[in-house]
């Protein structure tokens, strides 16, 4: 049966199934045929194993279930199937990921849209204490982000374990696009993470003017200091992108604040050299 369900093979599995097969039997890392069959994306198989009673809320070795195995390979009608069929929506892999989240992190709106409509919870964390939201702004889905958002209520500015707010995450990931959902939707953009950077010294970390123009446009804090003294001017001299920093100085941020080390951005820029000590003169 199991060989049979890994295989694909629908004429073999029938086969088993008559001749009184275990269809709960368990295989390597705890998968059962019916999860072999959603991981497959055959839904005839699927269907015909829940009818011989297979178990729709078994849980595999790494707390993987057949909900969660549909949303790992984005089969959205078994989905549909298994939820007919009393799956629960409410369980999470070893590492905290529940089907919201999968589909999320996957850029599939449709099946987040339908988990939603079910009633999942978006402000569920997974095992580094992220939400669906975070999952979907750190890999750049600007439409889910919206959904989760608007569809599901979600909470804009939830920290993670390591204290990264979605904001964080989709500025450090470079997603211009999420950032603006993020903001319009009304994401606070001077939360601090633990060493006191907000998200325009995300921004200025990986030299992003759009993402810090944005930011600003929606009321971060031009010469806010981290935990160090550093304002995002002198975060963008240190990580040497010109640019960013000639645009930080043209918007009015202060070259003579100093950080705890007693340095100034100014100070700094000396030392940094070519056309950031350019800026300066």
């Amino acid at each position: 049966m199991l060989l049979a369900a890994a295989a694909d093979d629908m004429e073999a599995v029938q086969q088993a199934l008559q001749a009184g097969a275990d269809v709960n039997a368990l295989g390597r890392f705890g998968n059962t045929p019916l999860i072999l069959a959603v991981e497959n994306g055959n839904f005839i198989m699927a269907a015909d194993l829940l009818a011989h009673g297979a178990n729709v809320n078994h849980v595999a070795d790494a707390g993987t279930t057949a909900i969660t195995a549909s949303a790992e390979y984005g089969h959205i009608e078994i989905m549909a199937m298994l939820l007919e069929r009393g799956a629960k929506l409410d369980v999470q892999t070893r590492e905290g990921w529940n089907a919201l989240m999968i589909s999320a992190d996957h850029g599939l709106i449709d099946m987040v849209e339908q988990l939603l409509y079910k009633g999942m919870d978006p402000e569920v964390t997974d095992r580094k204490g992220r939400t669906a939201l975070q999952h979907a702004a750190l890999k750049g889905h600007p439409d889910i982000v919206a959904m989760l958002a608007e569809k599901g209520n979600a909470k804009l500015d939830v920290k993670d374990a390591e204290g990264a707010t979605a904001l964080m995450l989709a500025t450090d990931a470079r997603y211009p696009e999420v950032v603006d959902v993020l903001l319009g939707a009304g994401a606070n953009p001077n939360l601090t993470d633990p060493d006191g950077a907000t998200a325009l010294h995300w921004a200025a970390g990986v030299g992003s003017r759009s993402i810090s123009k944005a930011l600003l446009d929606k009321g971060a804090s031009l010469d806010q200091a981290d935990a160090q003294g550093n304002t995002p001017l002198m975060e963008a001299i240190t990580a040497g992108y010109s640019e960013l920093v000639a645009f930080l100085l043209h918007k009015g941020a202060d070259p003579d604040l100093r950080n705890k080390a007693g340095k100034s951005a100014r100070d700094l820029a000396q030392q940094a050299g070519g056309k950031i000590a350019a800026l300066f003169n």
